[in-house]
């Protein structure tokens, strides 16, 4: 299993860590690129995409594809060459999203607590259904202890 994360993810998973702007040769913004990240998109069995939820990182087409997820949706990532893996779930600040199995677009599976699935799929770029979404189950107390000692200690997604 993979972990990722970008500057932009689209409905299918694919993620850009590359550049923002129509010209990648000359963006308005540069970032780090792969370093790794598409080894892992390609050749994992499956990946965990995790980001901050806002609608800038989510539009409905990234700028530039550095790692590859669903590519166009259905079985476009497997014409592609691609026969191992592809996103699993993307978890972020607001909630958790997964992907339909025949169409691999991304569907709004849980909300975080004291949010609204349509606060949610009004701070995505694309739409997002909302129809199945759920409440996302309040962590134990251990399950909090980890994620904020262990897991994010300088709080970058648990602020």
């Amino acid at each position: 299993m993979g972990f990722l994360s970008g500057a932009q993810i689209d409905c299918f998973g694919n993620i850009n860590s590359t550049s923002i702007g129509a010209d990648p040769r000359h963006p308005k913004v540069r970032f780090p690129g792969s370093g790794g990240s598409c080894d892992i998109a390609c050749l994992a069995k499956r990946t965990v995409i995790i980001a901050l939820h806002e609608k800038r990182r989510l539009p409905e087409k990234i700028d530039y594809v550095t790692s590859p997820g669903w590519l166009q949706g259905g079985d476009s990532r497997l014409k592609s060459g691609l026969i191992r893996g592809g996103p699993s779930v993307v978890v972020t600040t607001k909630g958790v999203m997964r992907f339909r199995p025949d169409t691999k677009e991304m569907f709004l599976a849980s909300y975080h607590p004291g949010l609204t699935a349509q606060a949610i799929a009004d701070d995505a770029g694309f739409a997002l259904d909302t129809t199945s979404a759920t409440e996302t189950p309040v962590p134990a107390l251990e399950e909090l202890r980890i994620l904020r000692e262990v897991v994010d200690p300088e709080r970058v997604f648990l602020k």
